[in-house]
């Protein structure tokens, strides 16, 4: 269905993102003052009045109504949701923003890598393995590198293998649009065995480690 104005001005007066005064509202016509979120007043305007095109110059309240429409119908298409026409928004890589990806062919060592010493978030993982023997990647929420075998991962993930170990075998985890929240840092280890305490060293060059962190 078509976005009217009137219903994207109502839609804002109910959000309280615009607010009629009270003088406008008891005479209903087309010169009351409106207050925008700035706290400037602005007339209502006419039908007539041309979009606004900035945030910053004195526009009436329907050249800001227009200027809405015209920028939020950019990114609407033909798509129905809930009986409303809201369009399909298209996610598209950009040159700035995104996960940043960090990879390892895993050593012969149980050194941890230290990713980020701020707040961060994990989107995904894969994790692959041509070895005999199943490793265990530890996700740590922590500003400094981690130490392997000490303190407490907030996420444990196997990297399995196959029945025939040359086969290779992998793991692809998402964590959602939203990703997995770090509130310290970020940083991890790989180590033979699952308890929090090991200190089993991988076998170099047979397990691969992926992550797309921000």
């Amino acid at each position: 269905m078509p976005i009217h104005l009137r219903s994207l001005a109502a839609a804002l007066l109910l959000a309280g993102a615009l607010s009629v005064s009270a003088s406008a509202q008891q005479s209903g016509h087309a010169g009351g003052a409106v207050n925008i979120p700035q706290g400037q007043d602005a007339t209502e305007g006419s039908q007539s009045d041309t979009a606004a095109t900035d945030g910053v110059s004195s526009w009436s309240v329907i050249a800001l109504l227009k200027g809405i429409y015209v920028q939020a119908t950019k990114a609407l298409g033909a798509q129905s949701a809930n009986g409303v026409d809201v369009g399909a928004v298209e996610p598209f890589a950009a040159a700035t923003g995104g996960a940043t990806p960090a990879n390892e062919i895993v050593p012969a060592n149980t050194t941890g890598i230290g990713l980020k010493s701020s707040a961060g978030t994990v989107y995904s993982a894969q994790l692959y393995n041509i070895g005999t023997v199943p490793l265990w990647l530890k996700i740590y929420d922590s500003a400094t590198t981690p130490t392997c075998g000490s303190g407490t991962p907030v996420k444990r993930l196997m990297i399995p293998i196959q029945p025939t170990n040359a086969d290779g075998s992998g793991s692809n985890i998402s964590f959602g649009p939203t990703g997995f929240k770090f509130v310290n840092g970020l940083g991890y280890c790989v180590t033979g065995g699952i308890a929090d305490t090991d200190t089993t060293t991988p076998t170099a060059n047979v397990a691969a480690v992926n992550l797309d962190w921000h």
